[in-house]
């Protein structure tokens, strides 16, 4: 699901609505929730407007039900704009969804783990939430891009190491 036009040359069509997205955003944390989740976990979200909309629905529910439990929103960085899809910064895209006070905030990116260190840093000083790092470690069809030893040789710098 997007709310950015699919199509380039009419930037402001739309092909799903706020409202659907709700919907369909409802329907999965009310079965995350009556599965017996711990935490919802909005990932890998590259469009701000789905942010919000999986947000709202994910409050909503959780009011519903009477259960409250923790948000992690984790953002997509798609290049080396520093910015997500929809075009905002690192700091915009967290003053788009900090009403929801979550629990932590994350970014992935396509670049890798290096090249998203700079962004990770940025969210860290914004943030009142802890900050997480998601490496895009794998294609789109799955094959793994770094090992698991590579990854663990990138980490450090981003704890201080």
């Amino acid at each position: 699901m997007a709310s950015l036009s699919p199509d380039v040359n009419d930037p402001g069509f739309r092909n799903v609505t706020f409202d659907e997205l709700v919907a369909t955003y409802s329907e999965a944390a009310r079965a995350l929730v009556r599965g017996g989740v711990d935490l919802l976990l909005i990932e890998t979200v590259f469009d701000t407007l789905n942010a919000k909309a999986a947000i709202f629905a994910a409050q909503g529910v959780l009011d519903e039900l009477n259960c409250p439990l923790p948000l992690i929103v984790s953002g997509t960085i798609t290049d080396a704009s520093g910015r997500t899809l929809s075009g905002q910064t690192t700091e915009a895209f967290w003053n788009s969804i900090r009403h929801a006070e979550p629990l932590a905030v994350g970014l992935n990116c396509a670049l890798g783990a290096k090249q998203l260190r700079p962004y990770v840093q940025e969210l860290a000083r914004v943030l009142t939430a802890c900050s997480f790092l998601v490496d895009g470690t794998s294609t789109r069809d799955r094959a793994l891009v770094l090992s698991p030893g590579a990854v663990v040789d990138v980490l450090p710098p981003f704890a201080g190491g």
